[in-house]
């Protein structure tokens, strides 16, 4: 129990995230944009808002970071990033999906602390 009340009574520090309010067309957008997607790979990846955890997994797992592009290596981790968000704390009430909205946290990877 010492441990417990010892994470809780830690203070977070950082801006605060909202995903509320996102639309559909600005989770395409936003797939596009940061993990590259065609909208082949959205109708495979999504159901409405929500990510596939397999599909992330399956789409993002054989890159080669001998023969790839820096912007490949961005959105691989961006993919990687939210699929970890997806199998942990924010995932779907079934477990195998991910809200697309967590990805405009990512867009910035530098920014990531």
């Amino acid at each position: 129990m010492t441990s417990t009340s010892c994470l809780v009574s830690r203070s977070l520090g950082g801006p605060s995230i909202t995903i509320g309010g996102v639309d559909r067309h600005t989770i395409m957008e936003l797939m596009v944009e940061l993990l590259g997607c065609t909208t082949a790979d959205m109708a495979l990846g999504m159901d409405h808002q929500l990510v596939k955890l397999r599909w992330l997994r399956e789409h993002f797992e054989s890159l080669s970071l001998d023969s790839c592009y820096e912007e490949e290596v961005e959105r691989a981790a961006r993919a990687y990033l939210l699929y970890i968000l997806g199998i942990t704390i924010f995932t779907s009430k079934a477990g195998d999906k991910v809200s697309a909205s967590y990805l405009h946290v990512f867009r910035d990877l530098t920014s990531l602390d």
